[in-house]
C-alpha cells in the first residue's frame, strides 16, 4: 500500500510543509545569513529548528490528553522531520 501524499512520505508531512514551510524557510533563511562567511549551513542545525519549532506549536496548543489530542499527538509523531530538513537544505546546496 502505497501512503505517499503529493510527493511527500505521507499526508501529515505534506500537511505541515503546506501550512509551515515558507516559515521554516524564512526562518532558516535568516540564519544563514548570519552566518560567519566561514561557516556552512548544517543539516543537525536545521533539524533542530524544525523538531524545535515544531515543539513550540505544541506548548503554545497546550492541548488536553483526550480523543483530539490524542489525534493531534498522533499526527504530529507522523511528520518526516528529516525529510522537511532536507527539503529545507536543498535550498542551500
Amino acid at each position: 500500500m502505497d501512503n505517499t501524499y503529493n510527493g511527500w512520505t505521507n499526508y501529515e508531512t505534506w500537511n505541515f510543509n503546506l501550512w509551515y514551510g515558507d516559515i521554516l524557510d524564512e526562518m532558516v533563511s535568516d540564519y544563514h545569513d548570519n552566518l560567519e562567511s566561514d561557516e556552512t549551513l548544517e543539516y543537525g542545525q536545521v533539524y533542530e529548528m524544525v523538531n524545535g519549532f515544531i515543539d513550540d506549536i505544541l506548548e503554545e496548543m497546550d492541548y488536553e490528553a483526550n480523543f483530539i489530542g490524542d489525534i493531534i499527538g498522533h499526527a504530529i509523531q507522523q511528520i518526516n522531520i528529516h525529510e522537511i530538513t532536507e527539503n529545507i537544505m536543498s535550498e542551500y546546496e
